[in-house]
């Protein structure tokens, strides 16, 4: 049916930040037959679970600026756009 790939991760002090814990949602993918079946929702559930019991501050994630499946996923979810990747080639 579907995977997630998550990490707990402590982030450091910077300049902008101060230091915090996240829970890091490196991939999540979902069979496609089984897409709009709540399984998605339910692996996101799980990991806001996982977050609380390990007291993370946050849940974190990227993804294709094009893929607005994903997009409107997460904002169904509650997910806010925090920052921006630009990119420009040059070769």
């Amino acid at each position: 049916m579907g995977k997630i790939r998550f990490e707990i991760q402590d982030r450091p002090k910077t300049p902008f930040k101060k230091p915090y814990k996240c829970l890091y949602v490196h991939q999540i993918s979902i069979v496609e037959d089984s897409q709009g079946k709540g399984y998605g929702y339910r692996l996101m559930q799980r990991m806001e679970d996982i977050a609380k019991e390990e007291k993370a501050a946050c849940i974190e994630l990227d993804y294709w600026i094009r893929n607005t499946q994903a997009q409107n996923f997460y904002k169904q979810l509650g997910f806010e756009l925090e920052r921006e990747f630009v990119r420009k080639d040059i070769l």
